[in-house]
């Protein structure tokens, strides 16, 4: 996975923690082979793999180059999904046409958060009052195969609108982007504000405005998964 365009996500406490249930039978290791999902066959963190103990301090699911799942004994949760295959969209593999669907890119986005949010709710403690989230991608910009390099792009809108002729291409060949957030316990991680805010720093990246996100609140301040529910 490490050599083609791949994106992440990590979201950690950013204070001392740890998961009570992480080396134990019982615990954390069923919730990470059998994550919660809003839909039955959505861009989610659904592996079909057994969590396997590494190094003594992570729990690790795996769907093949597809998608890769870490948990670490302080909480640290970190998501690593290929384009190729998975995130990209259309008939044609990369490198061919690099295209980013924009759906599964939000959908995925939305999973992580809602995951991290029962995860820190339910096996990490003490709760954690303040997270670091972050998104990246790596090798936006790869090797086509033929002597030259292509970039991955996103179009804006939904799967089923018609973009401009335009092809919104990374400007570099990684990006990444980082944000604090604090939690009040009562209330925990409001999911779609914050996976909407992830997701955004994605597209104004590629060069897109906040009003190019598909499958948002009417306020456009929130990912609608209600929305996504009803994509066929």
């Amino acid at each position: 996975m490490h050599d083609k365009p791949r994106a992440y996500l990590a979201a950690a406490p950013l204070q001392l923690a740890h998961v009570p249930t992480l080396t134990r039978t019982e615990g954390v290791r069923q919730f990470l082979e059998n994550p919660p999902s809003a839909r039955s066959a959505g861009w989610d963190l659904r592996t079909l793999d057994r969590a396997s103990l590494v190094a003594g301090d992570r729990l690790r699911v795996s769907n093949g180059d597809r998608k890769s799942l870490d948990l670490l004994a302080d909480g640290t949760f970190i998501a690593v999904a290929a384009f190729d295959g998975f995130l990209s969209w259309g008939p044609e593999a990369l490198p061919e046409d690099p295209k980013i669907s924009g759906l599964a890119l939000i959908e995925f986005t939305y999973e992580f958060v809602a995951f991290y949010a029962r995860l820190a709710a339910e096996h990490i403690e003490p709760y954690p009052t303040r997270i670091r989230f972050e998104i990246g991608i790596h090798r936006a910009i790869f090797a086509d195969g033929g002597g030259s390099e292509t970039a991955l792009y996103l179009n804006p809108g939904a799967i089923n609108a018609f973009p401009p002729h335009v092809r919104m291409a990374a400007p570099e060949a990684s990006f990444g982007h980082r944000q604090d957030l604090a939690v009040d316990p009562e209330r925990g991680i409001d999911v779609p504000v914050v996976a909407f805010d992830l997701v955004r720093r994605v597209y104004n990246w590629f060069g897109h405005l906040d009003d190019a996100i598909p499958y948002t609140t009417p306020d456009g301040r929130a990912i609608d998964i209600e929305a996504i529910k009803s994509v066929r």
